[in-house]
């Protein structure tokens, strides 16, 4: 492999795992945020009136 199939190789794996970490950080916010606002509320009664 020469130096600059090299180069494009690592940037084309480095842009491909930002994808992947920016997703999975996206869904973790999108998804983790509302259950764990609802956990909170739940545990000190507020939402639910127990």
């Amino acid at each position: 492999m020469q130096g600059q199939e090299l180069l494009q190789s690592l940037l084309q794996a480095s842009s491909e795992t930002f994808y992947m970490v920016s997703i999975s950080t996206l869904v973790a916010i999108v998804l983790g945020l509302p259950l764990g606002l609802l956990l909170v509320m739940t545990f000190i009664r507020i939402f639910l009136n127990l």
